[in-house]
C-alpha cells in the first residue's frame, strides 16, 4: 500500500516532505481538523476553503517567486486563483516550468503534471519540498521537447482551508487553472496543452479532461494521459480497506469531502480517533496511513460508511467517466495492487459509453509504480502525437 507516495521525485512525484513544513504553524491545521471533524462544522463547509484576496480570474497569478531550475530552464512557485465547489474564489499553489530562451513561433504547449496522493499537511505539497522540479516525472524531456510545464499543488496543500482529497472538481479545476497561470508567466506558452497525472493525480487528470471544454475553453485541451488512476474514489477506497486493512484513505477522502460538501460538514466525524490519530492528519501520506493502519472504518463515521447516503453520493459522483472527456490515453500496469485493472477496466466501459475516445495501454508485469517506467516512451509519444494534431486511436468496441 505505500506505492501511493514510493518512489523519488523523478519517477513517482513523492510529494510528502517530511520536516519541511513552512508558511502558518502546523497547529492552525490541527485546530481546524479537531473542530470540524470532532464537533462537526458550524458554517458552509465554501468557508474552509481560504479565498483569494481579491475577486480574481482563474489562473490569475496572485504571488511567484523564481526557484532552482535545471539548466536552460527557468522555474517558479506560483501561488494562482481557482474556484472552490460553491464556486467562491481560492488560492492554489504550485511551480511552473519553462525552458530558457525565446519560444519558437507560434509559442510552447503547455504540460500540466497532477500528482499522486502526498497527505493533508502543508509541508507535503510539491512546491514547498527542497526540489519542487524533481517531482516531475520526466521533466528533462518534457524541456528538451521545448514543454512548458505545470504543476499544481491542489487545493489546501501549501495554501489555507481542508484539502478536498479526491473531490474530482477541485482538483480538474486545480489543474487546468494551473496551465492558465503558466500561460500568464513570461513562458512563451500557447493555447495547447496536455495533462498527465498519476494514481491521485490520475483522478484529477481525468476530471481536468472532463471539466475543460466548460470551465476554460480558452484552453486547447489536446488529451489527457491518466496513469494507475483513482478512477472511482469509493471502489478504490474500499479495496484499500479489503486488502490492506488501512483506513487511512478513507480517511483522508471523509475529511477532503468534509471540506467540500455542506451535507458532510455538519457530520461529527472520527469521535473514536485518539489524540495521536488526529494529529497524524496534519502529516503527510506515511504519517496517515501509519496512525489509521489496522483500523476500523467506523471509526470514521461512527457506523458503516456504506450506511451513509450523504456520503455515498458524493463518492459515486466523484467517479471519473460519467462525462464526456477530451481524448484519454489510459495507462495501467496489469499488477497494480493498489489501483488494480477492474477499476480501469470499470473506468474504461463508462468512459466509451460516453463517447470518450480512449487509448487503454496495460503493461504486463507492471504495479503501481513501475509502471511509470513501463508507460514513459507511450506517455511521452501521446502529448507528441496529440499536439501535432493527430487522432487518438480509440480502444472504445475493441
Amino acid at each position: 500500500m505505500r506505492g501511493e507516495a514510493e518512489g523519488d521525485g523523478r519517477r513517482a512525484g513523492s510529494a510528502c516532505h517530511h520536516g519541511r513544513v513552512t508558511g502558518r504553524p502546523t497547529r492552525a491545521l490541527v485546530a481546524t481538523v479537531v473542530a470540524v471533524l470532532l464537533l462537526g462544522a458550524a458554517v458552509p463547509a465554501a468557508s474552509a476553503q481560504a479565498t483569494a484576496p481579491r475577486r480574481s480570474a482563474p489562473g490569475e497569478v496572485l504571488e511567484h517567486r523564481r526557484i532552482p531550475a535545471p539548466p536552460g530552464a527557468r522555474a517558479w512557485q506560483v501561488v494562482y486563483a481557482s474556484r472552490d465547489e460553491a464556486g467562491d474564489d481560492i488560492a492554489v499553489s504550485g511551480f511552473v516550468v519553462a525552458p530558457d530562451g525565446p519560444p519558437p513561433a507560434g509559442g510552447r504547449p503547455v504540460v500540466a503534471w497532477a500528482h499522486a496522493t502526498a497527505g493533508l499537511g502543508d509541508g507535503c505539497a510539491p512546491s514547498r519540498g527542497p526540489a519542487p522540479v524533481d517531482t516531475v516525472p520526466w521533466i528533462l524531456e518534457l524541456l528538451d521537447a521545448g514543454y512548458v510545464v505545470a504543476a499544481t499543488d491542489y487545493a489546501g496543500l501549501g495554501t489555507d482551508g481542508i484539502h478536498p482529497y479526491l473531490v474530482g472538481g477541485s482538483e480538474g479545476r486545480s489543474v487546468l487553472d494551473s496551465i492558465r497561470a503558466a500561460r500568464a508567466l513570461p513562458t512563451g506558452a500557447n493555447r495547447k496543452a496536455v495533462v498527465y497525472g498519476h494514481s491521485q493525480g490520475g483522478h484529477a487528470t481525468l476530471f481536468a479532461g472532463e471539466l475543460a471544454a466548460r470551465y476554460a475553453p480558452e484552453i486547447a485541451l489536446r488529451g489527457v494521459a491518466p496513469g494507475a488512476a483513482v478512477a472511482a474514489p469509493g471502489a478504490f477506497i474500499d479495496h484499500t480497506i479489503d486488502r490492506f486493512g488501512d483506513v487511512g484513505f478513507l480517511v483522508m477522502g471523509a475529511l477532503g469531502y468534509q471540506g467540500a460538501y455542506p451535507e458532510i460538514a455538519a457530520m461529527r466525524l472520527l469521535g473514536a480517533a485518539s489524540a495521536d490519530q488526529v494529529q497524524a492528519l496534519n502529516g503527510c501520506a506515511f504519517d496517515i496511513m501509519a496512525a489509521f493502519e489496522d483500523g476500523d472504518p467506523r471509526v470514521v463515521f461512527g457506523t458503516d460508511p456504506g450506511a451513509v447516503e450523504a456520503w455515498q453520493s458524493r463518492v459515486r459522483e466523484n467517479a471519473a467517466g460519467l462525462r464526456r472527456s477530451v481524448p484519454v490515453m489510459y495507462w495501467q500496469g496489469e499488477t497494480d495492487w493498489l489501483t488494480p485493472i477492474d477499476e480501469a477496466d470499470a473506468y474504461v466501459a463508462r468512459a466509451c459509453r460516453k463517447g470518450t475516445v480512449v487509448d487503454y495501454r496495460v503493461y504486463a508485469g507492471a504495479d503501481h509504480v513501475s509502471v511509470l517506467d513501463a508507460a514513459h516512451d507511450d506517455v511521452l509519444d501521446f502529448f507528441a502525437s496529440v499536439l501535432g494534431g493527430r487522432q487518438v486511436r480509440s480502444g472504445c468496441g475493441d
